[in-house]
């Protein structure tokens, strides 16, 4: 698995299944106080794969403007 730090205002969420996101607080709370536990997972053009969650709890909530990704290749 390959990690890369990128900034979040790069990554680019495309067309997606999950419509509600739940409390992204208490997600953003937890991030906070233990870290980042599961990196979000990106294309190597900075396509999010997944963790749009974690991804909206760090850049909108915590404010976050970069984060460790793990880039995955999808055909």
């Amino acid at each position: 698995m390959k990690l890369k730090t990128i900034r979040t205002d790069d990554i680019t969420i495309g067309s997606r299944h999950r419509k509600d996101f739940g409390d992204l607080d208490t997600l953003a709370a937890s991030i906070d106080e233990l870290g980042l536990l599961q990196p979000i997972g990106v294309t190597a053009d900075n396509v999010l794969v997944f963790g749009e969650r974690r991804l909206r709890a760090v850049r909108d909530i915590l404010g976050w403007d970069r984060l460790q990704c793990c880039i995955v290749s999808i055909e």
